[in-house]
């Protein structure tokens, strides 16, 4: 992975936006997590789930409902009171962790994640059909790549901590979510403390006097604080006993007036964008393929899209 950390940064000199030289800089940090999340699942899949088979199977059977592993999110999605529900799985891995039904509706599943690509390889190498396969999107651009209100209910569980900037991811899924609907976070306490900020946990969350807190080393932001005027925000503090520790389960809904708010917030692909086609040599063959990638996403979403695969490919493709 350094060789690859040095491939698109080789250098990497200050820039003159103070911002943009954090995220780009978090957005580095991410990327040297890579292989570990790699290998952590090229060993899942290989092993049919080891010790965790049971959910392997759950993972790939197409007829689970959705209240077998969250019966708040599939309580919450059946109060909508509709025929059909279009549900984002955000950080979604190879294989959905969501149940695939819902009794009495009709459910869309689209699982998305930044390591889409690899995944794919993966699966590919171990012989498996996924029920449904994940898309390429990263949490914190999701309005580059789905349409504004495009989904009913946006989920995310055990991923925006692996994410370089969860805030931003939090926004964005707010952005693609309708105004009738809901996101939904579900993560353990404090994750990156557990995990000593190992591989993807740079990121805890954790509930305070109802308030849903990010933090890290270096930074502490309440949501509370941040969105309060814009958001109904229900945090629940859910003890598991076996695991020492708290899940975190939040639900989000947009107040009057939210999508103003966030349609004053821009996405940061541009500035990555730019900083791998300075950087990279295959950002001819990232331009090239731009046709390839989702019709639905943006133009730059799909040149980023073919970018970023194409130096996953160099690193990762051959194992």
């Amino acid at each position: 992975m350094i060789h690859l950390i040095q491939k698109l940064f080789p250098g990497r000199k200050a820039m003159n936006d103070q911002n943009s030289a954090g995220r780009l800089a978090d957005f580095e940090n991410w990327l040297n997590g890579i292989p570990d999340e790699i290998r952590f699942w090229r060993h899942y899949l290989g092993s049919q789930g080891h010790d965790f088979h049971g959910d392997f199977s759950f993972r790939l059977r197409p007829d689970t409902e959705i209240g077998e592993r969250d019966d708040k999110l599939a309580r919450a999605l059946s109060s909508m009171e509709i025929p059909r529900v279009r549900l984002l799985d955000v950080g979604a891995g190879p294989l959905t962790n969501l149940g695939k039904k819902l009794p009495g509706v009709e459910v869309e599943m689209v699982p998305c994640d930044p390591l889409a690509d690899v995944y794919g390889w993966l699966l590919d190498e171990n012989g498996i059909t996924p029920p449904v396969r994940t898309k390429f999107a990263d949490a914190e651009n999701l309005s580059e790549f789905f349409g504004w209100g495009d989904f009913d209910a946006v989920h995310c569980a055990n991923a925006l901590d692996h994410s370089y900037d969860p805030l931003n991811g939090i926004l964005e899924m707010l952005k693609v979510v309708s105004t009738r609907g809901f996101v939904q976070l579900g993560h353990w306490e404090n994750e990156a403390e557990y995990e000593k900020y190992g591989g993807f946990h740079q990121w805890n969350f954790t509930e305070r006097d109802g308030d849903f807190v990010i933090w890290n080393r270096g930074a502490r932001i309440s949501l509370r604080e941040r969105m309060g005027d814009h958001l109904d925000i229900t945090v629940w503090r859910i003890p598991v006993a076996e695991n020492s520790r708290d899940w975190i389960l939040a639900q989000f809904r947009k107040k009057p007036g939210a999508d103003e708010f966030l349609k004053k917030v821009g996405t940061n692909l541009g500035e990555k964008y730019q900083c791998l086609s300075s950087r990279v040599t295959t950002a001819g063959e990232g331009d090239a393929a731009e046709e390839a990638g989702d019709p639905g996403a943006s133009p730059l979403a799909r040149r980023y899209h073919a970018l970023f695969r194409s130096v996953l490919r160099d690193r990762f493709a051959e194992g």
